[in-house]
This record gives C-alpha cells, sequence and structure tokens, in this order.
C-alpha cells in the first residue's frame, strides 16, 4: 500500500483523489495561501471532506472557510472548513500545528502538501539557479517537516495519504 502520492497540475481537476468517499474524511491541507489552496478546499467540501487550512495567511483563509459553512448551511453534504496559522519553524512548531488541525475535526484521513507547488524553477540552459536555490530550500524543508509530523501521526492510525502538489518541471 502506497502512503504517499505525487501529482502534478496535469493531474489535479480529473482524478484528484478521485473525489470519491470523502465523507466524513478529514483533509490538512498546508502551504502557502493562494488561489490553489482555495479551490482544493472548495472542491473537497463540496464532496463532503472536512478541510482544516494549514497556512501562513490565516485571515484570507479564514474568509473561504467562512463562505465553506455558509454553504454547509444551505446543504448538508458539504463538509467544514477550518483555518490555521501556520509558521513552520521547527518540528515542534509544525507538531503543535498539526495537532490543532487534528483536534478541530477530531481525526486527519489525508495530509495535502502544496509548499512546493509555488516553487517554479527555471530549467533553461541559460538561466542562473543562484536567485532560486533558497526559495526551493525553504519550501522543502517546510514540506519536509510537516510531511514527517503527518506522517508520524497516520502511521500511529494505521491509514491515511499523503499527496504532495507540484509543478512539472517543463524543459524548453
Amino acid at each position: 500500500r502506497r502512503l504517499v502520492q505525487h501529482l502534478t497540475l496535469n493531474h489535479l481537476e480529473p482524478n484528484l483523489l478521485l473525489m470519491t468517499g470523502l465523507n466524513d474524511k478529514t483533509v490538512v491541507l498546508a502551504g502557502p495561501f493562494g488561489l490553489l489552496m482555495q479551490n482544493l478546499t472548495t472542491r473537497l467540501a463540496e464532496h463532503g471532506a472536512d478541510v482544516a487550512l494549514l497556512t501562513d495567511d490565516a485571515k484570507g483563509a479564514q474568509r473561504v472557510c467562512q463562505n465553506i459553512m455558509d454553504m454547509r448551511e444551505v446543504s448538508e453534504k458539504y463538509g467544514r472548513a477550518a483555518a490555521f496559522e501556520c509558521l513552520v519553524k521547527d518540528r515542534k512548531s509544525a507538531e503543535d500545528n498539526f495537532s490543532r488541525s487534528a483536534e478541530a475535526f477530531g481525526s486527519t484521513d489525508i495530509y495535502i502538501d502544496t509548499y512546493m507547488f509555488n516553487t517554479r524553477l527555471p530549467f533553461f540552459a541559460d538561466k542562473d539557479l543562484g536567485d532560486v536555490t533558497p526559495k526551493v530550500s525553504e519550501a522543502f524543508q517546510k514540506s519536509q517537516i510537516m510531511t514527517s509530523v503527518a506522517a508520524t501521526f497516520l502511521k500511529g492510525r494505521s491509514r491515511g495519504r499523503i499527496l504532495y502538489l507540484f509543478h512539472e518541471l517543463d524543459m524548453w
């Protein structure tokens, strides 16, 4: 059984988690807040998943969560959503943030990591990677810390999935 699954932008819409069986599942979505996180949260909640957002912009994410909770009042099929500020500095802060999100809904079934999604790499022969290296290093470090925490938590429950979202690397 595979615990970790890699998805690229081309795989998002057609078959993200196949959008089946998400009722009463809790998804922890971590990364920088933006349009991707907004759309994923809405789409997952539409299919009945409860979504915990761990992001650096909790205020913006809270507005999205409020919209989802408003939709839930109209239709019970929608899942719930909550936003938590998550500044990943070290493993301890990541554990605290992850446990807060797990406590909000009682469990965690799926962890989706979007830290690397916003890190685009210019893989062209004439490009200098010197400016990009610190951004990639920071995003990878956050992703690595959060994944380690999520894996420990999910392993203790003997179930769950970890998904990474990142751009495909264009070589041309």
